[in-house]
């Protein structure tokens, strides 16, 4: 469906896409690179992000994590390069799921925001 006003120099357009659209962007808003303080290494996974970074994840957000030291697994895979679905707990802090598999966290480490279609 598609509608459109004309008034003078004005105008006005309407359209829907229908139920099969799909929204690649939810928000608007750009995606976050954020600094990693710590992640914890238990069934949780909770990470905190360094002083001066709040994120806008939503329950369900994807995130990617990368330049992480440390946290590999007994393979000698890597957290970095993995996404996870994220569950929000404070503005500086979520959890991303089991990290227990992995060894400590050393330091460092950035967290990307994905952007995710929707329909």
């Amino acid at each position: 469906f598609i509608s459109v006003n004309v008034n003078g120099v004005f105008c006005r357009i309407f359209n829907d896409f229908g139920d099969e659209f799909e929204v690649i962007d939810k928000n608007g808003e750009e995606t976050k690179e954020l600094m990693i303080k710590e992640i914890t290494n238990d069934k949780e996974g909770l990470v905190t992000l360094q002083e001066g970074f709040n994120h806008s994840f939503e329950d369900g957000d994807e995130v990617f994590i990368e330049k992480v030291d440390g946290m590999k697994d007994k393979d000698g895979k890597s957290i970095n390069g993995t996404i996870h679905k994220v569950v929000t707990v404070t503005p500086t802090s979520f959890k991303i799921g089991d990290t227990s598999g992995f060894s400590e966290y050393e330091h460092s480490g950035l967290v990307k925001q994905l952007k995710t279609k929707l329909k």
